[in-house]
C-alpha cells in the first residue's frame, strides 16, 4: 500500500496542541528522528514499530528509487503494455458516461496524476518497502512516520497473507476499497501515534474525533472535485474513513478490537462510511448477481461486470449536485455495474443498477437524476436502474436482467491496485 504525499489527519486543530504538548515525554518503543534511506535508521524504526503495535518484528527489505524514475516507470508501463491500456481505455470510457472519468484521458496521465501522491509503498509481490527519494533529506519526523506506515504493511502482510485475505474479501471494486481502508487505516494509526511519540505527545490529547471530521470532510471535497473519483478512491476514501473506523476500534477497544475487525473486515464501502460517520444502524447488504446484467443482442459484448459501492454512488450523486448524496448513498443496499461495448461501433453501453433500502430513496434520485446526462432512468421496485449511451436509442428502453455469467468478469487492475501505499512526507 502507498504512502501518500501530505499527512492530512493530524491537521490544524491537532498540531496546535501538539506543538504545545511537544517534548513532555520522550519518544517510546526507542523512537527516534533519522534518515529513512539510512539502513540503520530503517531498522530502529521496524523495531519501535513492531513495538507500539505489540507485535514481534519482522525482517522487511527496503529499496530507495527516485522519484523521477518512479514516474517515469509508471508512466512507461501505462503506455506500453497494450492489454492494460485497452481495458483501461474501456473502462474510461464506460466510466466516463457516468461523469466518473474524463473522456479520452490517456492511460499513461491517469498512472501519472496516481502516482505524483505516493511517497512510499509497500508491496505483497515482492515482500518489500520502496521509498520515494525526492532528493531532500528524509530526516523529519513525518518521514520516520512514513516509514513506520509501510512497515506496518509488512507486518499485516506477515499475520494475514495479503494474498490469500484479498481472494476472501476484496472481491470487486467496492469490497477491495472496504477492506484496503482496514489496512490502510491501521497502518494510519501507527503511523500517528509514530508522530505523537515524537513530539511527546500523549494520544489523548488529541481531540481524534475533530481530527477525523475535519478529515473525512477535507477528503469528500477533494474528492467531488477530482475528475478521477474512480481511481483515486485509494487517496480520498481509504485513508479519512478506514483511519476513522479503525481509530475508532482502538480508542474502545485497543489492540485487540483492530485485529479483530482486520480478521472479519467490512466488505463495502457503506459500513466503512456508516461507522465513520456514525450513522447509526444500516439495512443489510444484498448481492445483486442474480439481475446484474441486461440481456442484449449479439450486437453487444459484454466487457466487464462490478461493484461501484456507496462511495461512488456519493460521488456520482455529488457531481449532479446533489447536496444530500451521502444520505442516498448510505440507503444503498447492492449494486451491479455492467459494462457492454457495441461491436457495430465501438460505443460502451453501460447500466447501474442500485438497489436503496426503500422505494422513496430510488424513485426520488429517479426525478433527480432525469436529463442530467447520457443516461435514462427507470426505477423497479426498490431498484434504480440507469441505462447509459451515447446513442438516446439504446437507452429509452429498459432491457431485461439475467445473471451473472458463471466466469465472472474481473475488474481490472487499475481497478484494484494490490500495493499498500501511502502519502510521502512533506
Amino acid at each position: 500500500m502507498k504512502t501518500a504525499v501530505t499527512a492530512s489527519r493530524l491537521g490544524s486543530t491537532a498540531v496546535v496542541v501538539l506543538l504545545m504538548a511537544a517534548c513532555e515525554a520522550p519518544p517510546p518503543c526507542g523512537l527516534r528522528v533519522c534518515d529513512i534511506r539510512d539502513v540503520p535508521c530503517q531498522q530502529d524504526t521496524f523495531q519501535a514499530t513492531a513495538c507500539l503495535r505489540g507485535v514481534p518484528a519482522a525482517e522487511i527489505p527496503v529499496k530507495v528509487i527516485t522519484r523521477q524514475a518512479y514516474m517515469i516507470a509508471a508512466a512507461h508501463d501505462a503506455a506500453t503494455d497494450d492489454s492494460r491500456a485497452q481495458v483501461g481505455a474501456q473502462w474510461n470510457a464506460a466510466l466516463a458516461l457516468l461523469k466518473l472519468a474524463p473522456a479520452n484521458i490517456a492511460p499513461a496521465e491517469v498512472a501519472a496524476q496516481d502516482s505524483a501522491w505516493v511517497g512510499a509503498w509497500y508491496s505483497n509481490e515482492d515482500k518489500a518497502i520502496t521509498i520515494i527519494d525526492d532528493g531532500q533529506p528524509m530526516d523529519s519526523l513525518y518521514a520516520v512516520a512514513m516509514l513506520a506506515h509501510e512497515f506496518t504493511h509488512g507486518l499485516q502482510d506477515v499475520a494475514l497473507d495479503f494474498t490469500s485475505w484479498d481472494a476472501r474479501f476484496a472481491t470487486d471494486f467496492d469490497s477491495s476499497q472496504a477492506t484496503a481502508s482496514i489496512a490502510e487505516g491501521e497502518a494510519s494509526l501507527v503511523e500517528d501515534l509514530v508522530r505523537l511519540g515524537l513530539f511527546g505527545t500523549a494520544p489523548d490529547d488529541i481531540h481524534w474525533d475533530q481530527v477525523f471530521a475535519d478529515y473525512r470532510q477535507s477528503s469528500r471535497q477533494e474528492s467531488y472535485r477530482s475528475p478521477l473519483p474512480v481511481a483515486l478512491a485509494p487517496l480520498h476514501f481509504r485513508y479519512p474513513f478506514g483511519g476513522s473506523m479503525v481509530t475508532g476500534a482502538w480508542r474502545t477497544g485497543g489492540w485487540p478490537a483492530v485485529t479483530a475487525l482486520r480478521e472479519q473486515p467490512p466488505l463495502s464501502t457503506r459500513q466503512v462510511l456508516a461507522a465513520a460517520d456514525a450513522a447509526g444502524p444500516i439495512a443489510p447488504e444484498e448481492s445483486l448477481a442474480a439481475v446484474a446484467v441486461p440481456a442484449l443482442s449479439q450486437r453487444f459484448a459484454l466487457f466487464g461486470i462490478d461493484r461501484l459501492g456507496a462511495w461512488i454512488l456519493e460521488n456520482f450523486l455529488s457531481r449532479q449536485k446533489l447536496t444530500d448524496a451521502p444520505r442516498f448513498a448510505r440507503s444503498l443496499t447492492g449494486d451491479a455495474l455492467s459494462v457492454h461495448f457495441d461491436q457495430a461501433t465501438g460505443q460502451p453501453f453501460v447500466t447501474w443498477r442500485m438497489r436503496f433500502a426503500d422505494e422513496d430513496a430510488a424513485h426520488a434520485l429517479a426525478s433527480r437524476l432525469a436529463c442530467q446526462g447520457p443516461w435514462t432512468a427507470y426505477v423497479v421496485g426498490r431498484d434504480l436502474i440507469l441505462v447509459a449511451s451515447p446513442d438516446p436509442l439504446l437507452r429509452d428502453t429498459l432491457p431485461e436482467f439475467r445473471a451473472v455469467p458463471a466466469v465472472a468478469m474481473a475488474a481490472p487492475a487499475a481497478m484494484n491496485a494490490r500495493l499498500r501505499c501511502q502519502r510521502r512526507a512533506p
